[in-house]
């Protein structure tokens, strides 16, 4: 149940509506974006130590429902406009401010509070399966967010864009709110269950030290410890490139000459890459050196982003696109839900995944805007994909050094 991910797709279905029906550029969409983002990314840290203090269950109830009354505010939100704009008898600062404040609630209760409560779920529950059992969840959730622009285009042409966030809406805010609270459990004790359902390995029985917690970090500690940040920022990277991405995408197709359905259709082509990249990377969590899953994550942007500069085949670039999206989702997905209870452990992981998902909330927030300003200066989106490219390349170098914290924590 990651919205992360499927929310970027999602806005970028409806970037080119809130364009043209609340008469704002898109420039200012994407500042808009920017702001709102920002404001709930820099939230997610007490968010962390509430789920913490509160349980996830609770935590994600809440995130699900409130997530589904804020795509309600935004099926209303012209009128909205119309009543506010006539009051201050300024329209387009009316607009601005109430789309703003939907990208708020949207990347609060969805990227960040219902993201970051499910996947700490899932590492509360498993340990040496955590990578396999994550890896099965993501088939779903690769395959439903791969999809979703295609689905919520086919959505938005048939009900609107006002009915096609009614229905989201009602389908988030009363449907997954009510799955999270009958199924959801915050941990296996609760159930008078073990992690992994079986006894623990013994230390010393254990084939990869990697999966050994000798001891959970506090959030200070995990911050000044470099695994914490090559890791986050990679995370935060791919977050800020593929936002903007999607966010752009109808826009960034006409400059490469594919058409918006088309556009749509890559992500439902990657799908099936990201479900193999899941199962794969799941398994050999298991095995190896989470860096060594982190490098193939900057590898894959990287050519995901020179693809863009460079090509002028399409049939390449669209296969590189899918081949890039779909492993680059796939390990990006798998690795933000194991690597912070792998390397920390399980009682500040809240705290501590807070942290890190407020740092790829502000990335994911900076992308589009970004995007824009560079379209907006010269009219074309190479450059910044060269330069986007040439960074991956080089967090791809730097992972190397992404090692497990806890090795240094072994009993002498």
């Amino acid at each position: 149940m990651d919205f992360d991910l499927g929310l970027s797709c999602g806005v970028g279905v409806f970037t080119d509506v809130l364009i043209e029906n609340f008469n704002l550029t898109r420039q200012q969409v994407s500042l808009a974006y920017l702001i709102g983002t920002l404001a709930s990314g820099l939230a997610l840290p007490h968010a962390g130590r509430m789920l913490d203090r509160w349980g996830m269950r609770k935590g994600a109830f809440l995130a699900a429902f409130f997530l589904g009354l804020s795509l309600l505010y935004f099926s209303q939100a012209d009128h909205l406009t119309r009543v506010l704009g006539g009051m201050l008898r300024a329209e387009t600062a009316a607009a601005f401010g109430i789309v703003l404040l939907g990208f708020f609630f949207i990347r609060y209760w969805g990227q960040g509070v219902l993201t970051l409560a499910s996947r700490n779920m899932a590492g509360k529950w498993f340990n040496r399966y955590r990578g396999i059992a994550i890896g099965f969840s993501s088939v779903t959730v690769s395959i439903t967010f791969s999809a979703s622009p295609s689905l919520l285009n086919l959505l938005v042409e048939t009900l609107g864009w006002r009915g096609a966030w009614m229905v989201l809406g009602l389908g988030i805010g009363l449907g997954v709110a009510s799955f999270i609270w009958f199924f959801f459990r915050d941990n296996p004790e609760e159930c008078d269950l073990q992690m992994d359902g079986r006894d623990p390995i013994p230390a010393e029985q254990e084939t990869n030290e990697d999966l050994i917690i000798y001891r959970d970090y506090q959030r200070s500690e995990a911050l000044r410890t470099y695994a914490f940040w090559i890791f986050t920022v990679g995370f935060a990277w791919h977050a800020l490139l593929f936002t903007a991405y999607a966010f752009h995408v109808v826009d960034i197709g006409r400059f490469a000459g594919i058409e918006r359905q088309e556009m749509f259709l890559l992500f439902f082509y990657a799908a099936f890459i990201s479900v193999i990249t899941n199962l794969g990377a799941g398994w050999l969590s298991t095995y190896i050196r989470l860096r060594n899953l982190l490098i193939l994550q900057n590898l894959s942007l990287g050519a995901f982003a020179l693809a863009f500069a460079y090509l002028e085949s399409l049939l390449l670039l669209k296969v590189i696109v899918v081949i890039a999206i779909g492993i680059g989702g796939g390990l990006w997905g798998n690795l933000n839900s194991i690597v912070y209870p792998r390397f920390f452990g399980r009682q500040h992981v809240g705290a501590i995944s807070g942290f890190a998902m407020s740092a790829i909330v502000v990335a994911s927030a900076l992308g589009p805007y970004l995007f824009s300003l560079y379209e907006g200066r010269w009219g074309n989106y190479e450059g910044i994909f060269l330069l986007c490219g040439v960074v991956s390349l080089l967090l791809a170098v730097g992972s190397f050094w992404g090692l497990n914290p806890q090795r240094k924590e072994k009993p002498q």
